[in-house]
This record gives structure tokens, sequence and C-alpha cells, in this order.
């Protein structure tokens, strides 16, 4: 006969038979507290949470409905959402080739310019995400035939 490894168990089980033999009259030696009551740490956790993922979800939608608007409305040919989505590209790649030194590595810069730097950053990050992602979203369209 083979022997279960430790981790497949049943590890609750002498607990239980404990808790059942304990004589009358005397309380449980560990008390556990409710899943509902939840500590100010654990309030922040759960609205962070819950904030991020409503936010990621409104701004996936916010994309994709605004890459079927146009999508419907573009009058150009499949050629003109490549070059839009292939420049958007290569704005990112520039960003990072650029701005890259900055932010990883270098030391001499001042905090108001590395603070700068920073913020024009993250406003390229965003920005050429959401451009990649239309460009991508209606070229996509465009080929299902989305008219």
């Amino acid at each position: 006969m083979t022997v279960k490894p430790a981790w497949a168990r049943k590890s609750g089980r002498r607990r239980r038979r404990e808790a059942d033999t304990a004589p009358a009259g005397t309380a449980p030696a560990e008390t556990t507290r409710s899943p509902w009551a939840l500590s100010a740490a654990d309030w922040r956790l759960l609205v962070i949470t819950f904030v991020g993922g409503l936010g990621s979800i409104v701004a996936g939608a916010g994309i994709i409905g605004g890459a079927i608007a146009i999508a419907r409305n573009a009058t150009g040919g499949q050629g003109s959402w490549f070059l839009f989505t292939a420049v958007s590209v290569v704005l990112f790649v520039v960003m990072v080739r650029f701005f890259g030194p900055a932010l990883w590595g270098v030391d001499h810069v001042s905090a108001l310019v590395r603070l700068f730097v920073v913020v024009v950053a993250w406003i390229f990050v965003v920005a050429s995400g959401v451009f990649i992602a239309l460009g991508l979203l209606v070229l996509i369209g465009r080929a299902a035939g989305i008219k």
C-alpha cells in the first residue's frame, strides 16, 4: 500500500476529532473571526481592487466602442489604419529609446527634470497604448466587415 504525500492528507481530521472529544463547558482554544469582519487595511484593499477592476472594464469598453465608431466612420482604406498603427508603435519605441535612460539609471539629472520626463513618458505610454489598441481594433473591425 502506498502512503499519500503530506500535501494530500486530510489534516483537519485530527483537529475536528479533538474538538469533538473536548469536555463539555470548555471553550475552544482558538477563536476564529468572521470572514465578513474586515479591518481598515482589508477595506482599503477591497476598494482599490474594485475601483481598479471597474476602471479597466470601462477603459476597455471605451477603446472598443471608439474603435467601432472610428471603423464605421472611416473613409480611408486599410493602408491608412495600418500606417496609423505602425506610427503608434514607432512612437512608443522612440519614447522608450530616448526617455528610457532618464528613467532607468541616469543619476546626474535634477529632480525637476526627472519628474518632467516621468510625466511625459507616462503620457506617451498611455497615448501610444490607446493608439495601438485603437489602430489594431479598427483594422480587425474593418477586416471583419464592420460598416
